[in-house]
């Protein structure tokens, strides 16, 4: 099933003998929900089990063998992914230990929004399972290969100083490089314009620490905006709402964490999907 919009994935549910190859330019998360599933490289086998978790990374073929069970997968563009990923994120400590659990159950709730169509929701997990991934290192946009290095220090420099109203021709200056070539080379590879990108990180920063506290107070100051309207567009440009209804919102459809705490729960919600 393909998801366009804001951001472009999309997930597929494979069963009983099929084989799935990665490819070399997208991230696929997969949820192994019944059977065993057997990943070929080279001459080494890698066996996941019903409840298991993994990530097909770009740029490394591996062959999905056959197998007998169910498998669902979400697929999304290395560049998509990396748009979204925060570079130099932390570990969250208190749950690593439990993170394949953590990650499945927030895995499940997008394929969940998706099947129902509840796109604005889905996008927002999305976002949120990619830095999970991200930060738990099942795969490290860092270790891109593709990203030029002048890139990746601009990165960088962005997640420490995005609060400082940075422009193209700032970060031009701090990598002594031509704004216009640094403006090409930016979108080329990261497939949005640099000021977009600053604006969306800046703005998803604000939106995943809105979730975290359950308040809307004090952003627009925190993050350095001279005046509430300038804040309030930007978020509506980024997520179609401000941000009282965008909170509002998911505190209505705000979704139990234990719900997929066991799984025969996962496999009996699996079984509820239609395959795509």
């Amino acid at each position: 099933m393909k998801r366009s919009g804001f951001i472009d994935y999309r997930y597929n549910i494979h069963t009983n003998c099929m084989e799935v190859f990665g490819n070399s330019d997208e991230v696929k998360i997969c949820f192994v929900a019944a059977g065993t599933i057997a990943i070929k490289k080279d001459m080494n086998s890698i066996q996941y089990k019903q409840g298991e978790i993994f990530v097909l990374t770009p740029y490394d073929q591996l062959p999905l063998i056959k197998f007998t069970g169910v498998l669902i997968e979400l697929s999304m563009n290395v560049l998509i992914f990396n748009r979204f990923a925060f570079y130099n994120i932390e570990h969250d400590k208190s749950v690593y230990s439990e993170r394949h659990d953590f990650l499945k159950r927030h895995f499940l709730e997008v394929i969940s929004q998706i099947k129902k169509q509840q796109w604005f929701d889905a996008d927002v997990s999305v976002i949120k399972l990619i830095n999970y991934v991200r930060m738990y290192n099942y795969y490290n946009p860092d270790d891109i290969k593709v990203l030029s290095p002048v890139i990746k220090q601009v990165l960088d420099y962005i997640n420490v100083n995005y609060q400082q109203g940075l422009t193209l021709n700032d970060l031009a200056q701090q990598f002594y490089v031509n704004p216009s070539y640094l403006s090409r080379l930016f979108s080329k590879e990261m497939n949005i314009t640099m000021g977009n990108y600053i604006k969306k990180f800046e703005i998803y920063k604000i939106a995943l620490e809105m979730l975290i506290t359950q308040t809307t107070e004090g952003f627009y100051e925190k993050y350095g905006y001279k005046n509430y309207s300038t804040y309030n567009k930007n978020f509506k440009s980024v997520f179609g709402v401000p941000p009282e209804q965008f909170l509002q919102d998911r505190k209505k459809l705000k979704v139990n964490d234990n719900r997929y705490k066991n799984f025969t729960e996962l496999k009996n919600f699996c079984d509820g999907i239609e395959t795509a």
